[in-house]
């Protein structure tokens, strides 16, 4: 009889520490690592202007170029000012005002269920170079660092 007792006593120990041991290993895998976003970003703000003038409205995207990281889009004010939490390191960027060339109709938007309000980019269509709209063909790069920075991106 005591055999059968520390048989069972056994198997619900191994049974608990491979459970634990489980536990331990997903809470790891988790935590990403460092605890963070698997992806370093840094607060990049600046002035968009064309033709020595700040585009009045639209938006900016940060490209990187190494493979895996993760895009950035910001929205370009009335008066060219953007900020953009950016992926760390070089960035293709690309600038696009096609939104404000024809107003969309008020009335019905189609939002995820649960999520905010869309916000309305304001501002006023410029015609740009359609090489700007794609961070391929837009000659625009830049290398972000660690913390907050300046970037101006200038549109010819």
């Amino acid at each position: 009889m005591h055999s059968r007792i520390s048989q069972a006593w056994v198997a619900r120990f191994v049974w608990w520490r491979c459970l634990s041991l489980g536990l331990l290993v997903l809470a790891a895998g988790c935590s990403g690592g460092g605890g963070g976003s698997k992806f370093a970003t840094a607060e990049v703000s600046g002035k968009v202007l064309f033709k020595g003038k700040p585009l009045p409205g639209g938006s900016v995207s940060f490209l990187p170029d190494k493979t895996g990281g993760v895009a950035a889009t910001a929205t370009i004010d009335e008066q060219g000012n953007y900020k953009i939490t950016a992926p760390v390191g070089p960035v293709r960027i690309s600038v696009d005002n096609r939104m404000l060339q024809q107003k969309a109709p008020h009335g019905h938007i189609l939002k995820r269920p649960g999520a905010d309000d869309p916000s309305l980019i304001k501002g006023q269509y410029v015609a740009l170079p359609e090489k700007y709209y794609s961070p391929d063909s837009s000659g625009l790069t830049y290398t972000v660092e660690g913390g907050t920075q300046t970037h101006d991106i200038t549109l010819n």
